[in-house]
């Protein structure tokens, strides 16, 4: 059974493994103010290195608006790109979730728009 959040990362990013690792590399970047080491990913989530480093890879390339994560020294951190689309998707969750907890699924029309 997919949550609610798991239907925000499939409209997002297409890819519950990517939208995994990109909360990783925000929560580093965020909570902790440090880049997310490609090893560290790779232990919390339980992903394989050489999965994690595809990933990465592909969000480091341009995706028509730029790349959402750049290499840094000491790991990979959110570009302002990226950023700015986190921060969508973290609204989005949140408006999902209120109208989840109200009872109300936000697709299903009987949400106010």
């Amino acid at each position: 059974m997919l949550t609610e959040v798991h239907r925000v990362d499939l409209d997002f990013w297409g890819n519950l493994r990517t939208a995994a690792i990109l909360r990783c590399v925000a929560a580093a970047q965020w909570r902790e103010g440090r880049p997310a080491k490609l090893s560290g990913i790779a232990q919390s989530l339980g992903f394989g290195l050489a999965t994690v480093h595809s990933h990465l890879a592909h969000l480091a390339s341009d995706d028509g608006g730029g790349p959402l994560v750049a290499r840094v020294p000491g790991g990979y951190r959110l570009t302002p790109h990226g950023e700015a689309v986190m921060r969508r998707w973290a609204k989005e969750v949140a408006r999902r979730m209120a109208h989840f907890n109200a009872g109300e699924h936000p697709d299903s029309g009987a949400a106010a728009g």
